[in-house]
């Protein structure tokens, strides 16, 4: 469920949150975990059910098997799974609101979990930026990745985007602080996670 709220060791690190921060942080959230889980559980099983009913009615309507009635439900599970990610959202951000963490670095936090930037290095998910954005340094990471596994040179283009977002100041802050805090607040996180 941290994770899920955008409160894995990296993320706090990179939003500049201490190891002492991060040990208060979670015992925050534990004194109200019931009340989160329930909310969060509760959420996710909504957001999966509406999500594969309008799955379901989506490829029945596209394969063109479907009726007038299966087009008209497939508007109706739109609605219902735009509410369910809504729902979703609130339950993983009253995470982030149980820890307290003030709000310089819950804006952080909120940048750090934007969606866009699944399964990129936590300091790049730092900057906001349009969608092309976020294609191009996933594009630009995944060539140096290929380039350098192959002993190639990386490509320029690549090389500019990369460079471009390095020199960032939310990602280069978020860079300093994710080297500087990471082994701390990770050792605090699996401290405080694991206190019976």
């Amino acid at each position: 469920m941290l994770h899920a709220a955008g409160l894995a060791p990296d993320t706090l690190a990179a939003a500049g949150v201490t190891a002492s921060q991060t040990t208060a942080a979670l015992q925050r959230i534990r004194d109200q975990l019931p009340q989160l889980a329930s909310q969060f559980d509760a959420a996710q099983n909504a957001y999966s059910a509406a999500s594969i009913e309008h799955d379901r009615l989506e490829r029945l309507v596209r394969s063109g098997k479907g009726a007038e009635q299966d087009a008209a439900a497939l508007a109706t599970a739109r609605t219902q799974l735009r509410a369910a990610a809504t729902q979703r959202d609130a339950a993983t951000l009253a995470f982030v609101q149980a820890a307290d963490l003030g709000p310089e670095v819950t804006a952080r936090l909120a940048a750090l979990s934007d969606r866009r930037g699944v399964d990129l290095p936590s300091h790049y998910r730092a900057a906001t930026r349009p969608d092309a954005d976020w294609l191009a340094i996933r594009h630009a990471l995944a060539s140096t990745d290929i380039h350098a596994r192959l002993g190639e040179d990386v490509p320029q283009p690549a090389r500019a985007v990369i460079l471009a977002n390095d020199s960032n100041p939310a990602v280069a802050t978020a860079y300093a602080s994710l080297q500087s805090n990471r082994a701390a607040v990770e050792a605090a996180w699996i401290q405080a996670v694991n206190q019976q």
